[in-house]
């Protein structure tokens, strides 16, 4: 009870000093300390027996402890002494993600523990702590604890999960696959060598039997829970796929084979899946049909003649999505080279650039990977960690080469004769520039060691690293955007190291106030997608939704994705350069927050002044080469959207109001840019349809979102220019785009809108946008009215 009071005592101290207008900082200080030195030794010391022992005693705790009542008191704590006491050490009571380890702690001492009445603490203390937000910590701890240890503890690990309840056990296996995904398989590198590959696949039988030892725990669904998981969690690698796959029995595996291949040839699903969770589909359906086949070869030969997979196959190749047709062909011949005879097997001639990718989608049904043990995955994790050190260490060994020896040279007597040249016409050259350096007559003042730009990429990042050093900080930002591009096709330097290269840019914080710091981050941002376009556009796109980084750190990695977009597609010259008047630019905190985004907004407005003009005034723009047309589908849109759709399924947290309009532009800007002859622009097109008329309730409560909107809309019909298409194959889309644009034009034209505090020239730039869209749609509804009626009535 003592030390109840105490955890109390301090969280309501601190509460009433923090609201007062004037905080006495020096005691919120040293009631954080109290706190901290309270709750640190709590899980070893004898008071938990006594606090657990007491039902109502233990409530209190979960309710004080576990809810977030002292985390959110202690975070609050924190940022009101970050403002004066800039060289003190930041509490780890105040931290979550520390938070929900020292919580983790807990949950593993009480679950030690011999008596039920502490394994029963220990589920509720758990289950509770989930509320927090930092699951994933939480069941790290957890984890490491009980199975990766000097001792496996793997019957306690059990034991605590059957007593979670089950929406808990989903959470605690979905943090487990999180776990596998991000600390037990190494980031797979960009050039993807062949020593890497070889790490993976040696790693793989341990994480299968850590995902055997969460799932097996007695009296749970954990198995069905991974075989739902498997089939609706995309872009988490075939690797993942193989770990949940190989842990799975054998009629669980069933289950999920016959699933997948229910939802593979699915026509809605087809026409309104975002392709890259199609392409994670085709692989958990590949895995396991190789994995049924070699236990149940009849199971597979019986689904293989069924229609269930002649029609999938056959309504793949009826699409429009050249993506989706070749994954069709892929399931199609995989499949039929388990069941057929070499001379019925199913054929297709695929094209060049595409046989590589279907090679390897063909190697899926021959993976089997076996179930190791818990101790395969220390030592193997160990290993990883060392081979990764030895390369670090060569990499420092070559900065610090041995400076060759000076031998001892005789002197020379030198004779000096005066020549005359009657070479009068001999232009001299010009005196150098004076340089203000050595300006001055005091030798002691002059700098002698003047800093080199960086001409090696590790240079680069050394000095981009270097917040301490004012010069070279500076001339690393100014270096970066042309060294990166001058190297992007000069060997490996940049290939190898790009992913850290944007990690950096991607976090940079500006400590000495650069005027200009904003632009010189985008430049860099911008050069190093320039260089690796194909492999650094997934990682931009995976970096803005669930990369630990600010609001406007993630809008800056948004913005380099458009801007290269436009750079890639062969349009020049800079925009927003142009003077903005005072009233149109944001407070100076907020302008650095979001400056980055103006540039894409300026793109999005020439872009709209060019739609919204009669068609008789647009200028015809000659044809220039474009490069994005090849990636940019595989590359930049759909990695956006297919994140979207992800992050929807995996919680709950959309984007706000504040990066929704400038996600939505993005998209719009990559879409036009990618040009009317795109193969891709027919999947680009369902995805970013079905994407914006499921945002419609935002957008009626936002004006930004409801601008981004329309523009969106109107860039979707100007940039295919196949109406027909448009008509037959989005006749549903359409027909619900022109009511819904239709209904938001009237409101407001009656002022009857609800977008709240919207400017009234932000409210008339929507009239006009919503005027665009309803002219668009009504063309192309008068055009082929009697193709999208009976189009209508067949659905």
């Amino acid at each position: 009870m003592e030390t109840l009071r105490e955890i109390g005592s301090c969280v309501s101290k601190l509460r009433s000093l923090l609201s007062e207008t004037k905080k006495d900082l020096h005691r919120i200080s040293t009631l954080q300390d109290s706190l901290s030195a309270v709750l640190e030794p709590l899980w070893i010391s004898d008071d938990v027996t006594t606090i657990v022992e007491s039902p109502p005693i233990w409530r209190e705790f979960l309710s004080l402890v576990a809810s977030g009542k002292v985390l959110s008191t202690s975070a609050e704590s924190e940022r009101a002494l970050e403002k004066s006491q800039a060289s003190r050490s930041k509490s780890w009571v105040g931290d979550g993600r520390a938070y929900a380890r020292w919580i983790g702690k807990g949950v593993v001492e009480l679950s030690l523990r011999k008596d039920e009445s502490h394994k029963r603490a220990a589920a509720q203390l758990c289950g509770k702590a989930f509320s927090l937000g930092y699951k994933d910590d939480l069941v790290k701890t957890v984890l490491e604890a009980h199975l990766l240890g000097s001792r496996s503890r793997v019957d306690e690990l059990q034991s605590l999960i059957s007593r979670l309840a089950r929406h808990e056990q989903r959470y605690f296996l979905h943090c487990t696959m999180n776990y596998v995904c991000t600390d037990c398989l190494p980031r797979k590198s960009l050039v993807e060598p062949k020593g890497d590959s070889e790490i993976r696949d040696g790693l793989i039988p341990g994480c299968v039997a850590l995902v055997d030892a969460v799932i097996s725990a007695p009296d749970t669904a954990l198995r069905s829970m991974l075989s739902d998981w498997l089939l609706k969690s995309p872009g988490v690698g075939v690797e993942m796929y193989r770990v949940a796959l190989a842990a799975l029995p054998e009629d669980e595996r069933a289950k999920v084979l016959q699933k997948s291949w229910e939802q593979f040839g699915d026509d809605l699903y087809i026409k309104h899946t975002p392709i890259m969770q199609q392409e994670a589909l085709t692989q958990v359906l590949l895995l396991a049909v190789g994995y049924v086949h070699r236990v149940n070869r009849e199971l597979v030969s019986k689904l293989a003649r069924s229609s269930l997979h002649t029609k999938g196959v056959s309504t793949r190749l009826g699409t429009s999505s050249q993506k989706a047709r070749l994954l069709g062909m892929v399931v199609g011949t995989a499949v039929s080279m388990l069941v057929d005879g070499p001379d019925t097997r199913m054929t297709f001639e695929f094209e060049k650039e595409d046989q590589d990718e279907v090679r390897w989608y063909q190697s899926l049904i021959t993976i089997n990977d076996r179930r190791g043990t818990l101790k395969d995955l220390s030592r193997d994790s160990q290993q990883t960690k060392n081979c990764t050190n030895g390369a670090t260490t060569t990499t420092k060994a070559v900065k610090k080469a041995p400076m060759p020896s000076k031998t001892p040279t005789k002197s020379k007597i030198m004779v000096i004769e005066e020549v005359t040249s009657d070479d009068d016409d001999l232009i001299p050259y010009a005196k150098p520039d004076s340089d203000p350096e050595d300006d001055t007559d005091d030798a002691t003042m002059v700098d002698r060691n003047k800093l080199k730009p960086p001409v090696y990429i590790r240079d680069l990042i050394s000095g981009l690293q270097d917040t301490e050093n004012h010069d070279r900080y500076r001339l690393a930002l100014i270096t970066a955007p042309n060294l990166v591009r001058r190297k992007a096709d000069f060997g490996s330097e940049v290939k190898d190291r790009a992913e850290e290269l944007a990690q950096i840019y991607a976090a940079l914080s500006d400590p000495f106030e650069f005027e200009d710091f904003h632009d010189l981050r985008m430049q860099g941002l911008v050069a190093v997608l320039t260089a690796q376009p194909r492999q650094m556009g997934p990682w931009y796109a995976r970096t803005f939704f669930t990369g630990d980084y600010s609001i406007g750190q993630r809008v800056a990695v948004l913005t380099a994705m458009g801007l290269i977009a436009r750079e890639l597609a062969g349009y020049e010259g800079q925009l927003g350069d142009q003077q903005r008047f005072p009233t149109k630019t944001l407070p100076e905190r907020m302008h650095k927050l979001y400056a980055d985004s103006t540039e894409v907004a300026a793109i999005a407005q020439q872009m709209e002044e060019t739609m919204l003009q009669p068609v008789s005034t647009k200028k015809r723009r000659k044809l220039i080469k474009n490069d994005l047309a090849k990636l940019v589908a595989e590359s930049f849109f759909f990695p956006l959207t297919g994140r979207w759709q992800m992050q929807g399924r995996m919680s709950t947290n959309h984007l706000s109001n504040m990066v929704l309009p400038h996600y939505l532009r993005t998209l719009a800007l990559i879409l036009s840019f990618s040009g009317t002859s795109s193969t891709s622009l027919p999947q680009m097109t369902s995805e970013f349809w079905d994407l914006l008329l499921s945002l419609r309730s935002n957008a009626l409560s936002d004006v930004a979102t409801l601008e981004a909107m329309l523009f969106s809309f109107l860039t979707i019909l100007n940039v295919n220019e196949d109406k027909r298409r448009i008509a037959t194959d989005h006749s549903k889309e359409l027909i619900e785009t022109h009511e819904w644009v239709n209904m938001v034009f009237e409101r407001l034209n009656e002022g009857t809108s609800r977008l709240g505090t919207g400017p009234e020239n932000e409210e008339q730039k929507c009239k006009t946008l919503a005027a665009g869209v309803l002219v668009a749609t009504k063309e192309v509804v008068d055009a082929y009215q009697r193709l999208m009626v009976g189009d209508m009535l067949d659905m």
